[in-house]
């Protein structure tokens, strides 16, 4: 059996003198990458401590704890200087918002302050949660009526934590119904239909 022909690796020839972990590495970035050893076969789990200067998490890969590992393979090296984030409790990142220890999902940012943001521009809006009342309704088809614009149900749906739409159906009488709809909102209602 003929071994890779890289120093410390005795994995059996797959293409090119190389086993199939270096031919890869060779077909991916173009170099063998010698100098970076290849992933041990499985085995037991590791124990002890991130062998990276002040790092005290559990390891994981090669002597590494998650986070370190992850920057070896991403940029080639640990980053000992750069620390690590804070985690959540189930191992990702934690919400940039101050005070806030929600798990991190996009932009930074916990579910509710990512989708504040893309709503709102803002992920400091505090959204209205619930569902809209009878008074909520009357409010707004009156704030409408009041305003004779039309571009004022985008203000209306930041206002009441509901969709454009939701306030464009609420205004024409499409949805609460049982509802009265004000005089000038039910004749444009009526002028679109047709």
């Amino acid at each position: 059996m003929k071994t890779c022909t890289v120093d410390g690796c005795g994995r059996e020839v797959w293409a090119r003198g190389w086993c199939m972990a270096h031919y890869s590495r060779w077909k991916r970035h173009g170099d063998v990458r010698a100098d970076v050893p290849l992933l041990r076969k499985k085995g037991p789990p590791p124990s002890g401590t991130c062998t990276v200067k002040g790092c005290d998490r559990p390891q994981t890969t090669r002597g590494l704890c998650a986070a370190h590992y992850m920057r070896l393979n991403t940029h080639g090296r640990v980053m000992a200087e750069v620390p690590i984030r804070r985690q959540a409790p189930r191992g990702g990142q934690v919400c940039s918002v101050a005070g806030c220890e929600a798990e991190a999902i996009a932009h930074g940012m916990c579910g509710k302050h990512s989708i504040r943001l893309n709503r709102h521009g803002d992920h400091r809006v505090v959204v209205k949660h619930g569902p809209l009342t009878e008074s909520d309704v009357m409010l707004i088809r009156w704030l409408r009526w009041m305003s004779g614009k039309r571009g004022v149900q985008k203000a209306l749906a930041k206002r009441f934590g509901v969709t454009h739409a939701s306030i464009s159906h609420i205004v024409l009488g499409k949805s609460w119904k049982h509802l009265p709809v004000l005089e000038s909102n039910a004749a444009g209602a009526a002028g679109r239909e047709t």
